[in-house]
């Protein structure tokens, strides 16, 4: 039994022998050209390898060194591409190797990096756990040469990659960038849909943990995808034409999200806003710049926050510090105006129950057709344009509750020519500037229209009471005298 045993181990060595040998002396390079030709009649682009292998880091494996495929010098592409991988492997069959086909059973690339002219992503690795139906036949003397079977890759997975986003279209410098992105590829085929799924954190103003997944297929050249940011956010959405002129049509909802979250501490220093925001907007545009894509925007949607707050800025104060021209203002502050009004003025914040918008995009302009923003003392309705990396050009009216028209009329007389027929104090200004920062001030023409409006009727009423008394005292006096006259005759 002993010698049994051992004859075995000698007749494996022997043949591991042989296979060491064979695989030393077998060069696997000579048919760098006949795979590099095999792979780009299967996908339509040309590859460059440095050097062919055999390792035993991931078990028996072809390695390829230096893994490069990019898009052919004057290719009709809109973007053209680069795609290098610094090791290549590809777990092969043993079986198959010794009959001089190379068939994969699995595939690993390490430090892969994809490259655009806009962009760069680059993974830890990808890792292809299983293939089915890919053999590459390995000329030989008097054979004829075979070519890829249909290719179609249960699995491909994506792991712990970066992406680095920049586009200089914009007035400054526009960045995207993304880590720890995991993504999932299922039933691989050039001839079929793509499934996907995965993960990445996105930098947008704090790293936020975005999910995504759909399908997409290469033959037409679709993609439709939903992507979650927090769960509270979901955009859905098909890109068309992906490869040559990419059309886009977006759905984009909003659930509860906390705005204040996008912003980080330091930003918090300045102004920004808080709340919880639901919205619903649908866009569709084109192009393959971020310029292009600008330019042709089409949507309409609308946007809704409650327990809201513009934080570090008291639009209420600011508006009515800067009406200076009414006697009495500037003491206004200072004056006992009961403790709610006074913490409402002295605020920091412009606080809000409830903001509603409705609005439009054509290009790079938004119209917002209607913005409300209501609290109990004070409710302000907005409307006008901005620009996209230009000025905002809004008009608006604040009006005020009646506690806070009371008690500021009461402080200030002259402040009732601004009040409406139901007494309450109407400002009307403007928000004008670029984000952030804009300015506002109070619609001075308006102001004096309102206020003429106002008091006009009072001083004619004043005038023709004033007209009446002395026609009457004048009346008055010439009765008297005739009684007078008539009591001397």
């Amino acid at each position: 039994m002993k010698k049994l045993v051992l004859f075995l181990v000698v007749i494996i060595l022997i043949l591991v022998g042989i296979a060491v040998i064979w695989l030393a002396t077998f060069d696997i390079n000579q048919y760098k050209g006949e795979i590099a030709n095999q792979f780009e009649k299967a996908t339509g682009y040309p590859i460059e390898i440095n050097s062919l292998g055999f390792s035993l880091k991931h078990g028996l494996s072809l390695q390829v060194n230096d893994f490069e495929v990019r898009s052919k010098p004057g290719q009709a592409s809109p973007n053209p591409f680069l795609f290098q991988a610094n090791k290549f492997f590809l777990k092969i069959d043993l079986t198959s190797l010794l009959k001089r086909q190379i068939e994969v059973k699995e595939c690993i690339l390490e430090s892969p990096k994809l490259e655009f002219s806009s962009f760069v992503l680059t993974f830890e690795s990808i890792h292809v756990p299983q293939i089915s139906d890919l053999n590459i036949g390995l000329k030989t003397s008097g054979s004829n040469q075979n070519s890829f079977k249909e290719l179609r890759i249960p699995k491909i997975q994506f792991v712990n990659g970066s992406f680095q986003y920049k586009d200089n279209s914009f007035r400054k410098l526009f960045a995207l960038n993304a880590d720890h992105i995991n993504l999932e590829l299922q039933n691989v085929s050039l001839a079929s849909p793509v499934g996907f799924q995965g993960s990445a954190d996105v930098f947008l103003g704090l790293m936020r943990q975005v999910n995504v997944e759909g399908t997409f297929s290469y033959p037409d050249q679709n993609l439709f995808f939903e992507l979650s940011l927090d769960r509270a956010v979901k955009t859905t959405g098909t890109i068309q034409r992906i490869f040559s002129m990419p059309v886009y049509q977006l759905k984009i909802t909003a659930t509860d999200f906390d705005v204040a979250s996008l912003y980080s501490a330091e930003q918090k220093n300045r102004e920004y806003f808080s709340g919880l925001l639901s919205s619903e907007s649908e866009v569709s545009t084109k192009g393959r710049t971020a310029d292009e894509i600008k330019n042709s925007m089409l949507g309409k949607g609308w946007v809704r926050v409650k327990s809201g707050a513009l934080k570090n800025r008291n639009l209420v104060r600011e508006n009515l510090e800067k009406i200076t021209a009414i006697p009495g203002l500037n003491q206004l502050f200072d004056s006992d105006l009961g403790a709610e009004i006074s913490s409402l003025l002295k605020s920091p914040d412009t606080v809000f129950d409830a903001l509603d918008a409705k609005f439009r995009i054509g290009g790079k302009q938004i119209l917002i057709d209607s913005l409300s923003a209501i609290y109990s003392e004070y409710a302000a309705n907005l409307w006008g344009s901005y620009l996209l990396e230009g000025p905002l050009d809004l008009k608006a009216n604040l009006q005020l509750g009646t506690k806070l028209s009371d008690a500021l009329t009461h402080k200030v007389k002259e402040l009732n020519y601004l009040a409406d027929a139901s007494g309450h104090m109407v400002i009307p200004f403007v928000i004008q500037g670029k984000l952030p920062g804009v300015q506002v001030t109070p619609n001075v023409q308006n102001l004096v229209n309102q206020a003429v409006q106002n008091v006009a009727p009072e001083l004619i009423d004043k005038a023709l009471t004033s007209l009446l008394k002395s026609k009457q005292k004048k009346r008055a006096a010439a009765e008297a005298a005739a009684q007078q006259n008539d009591t001397q005759n």
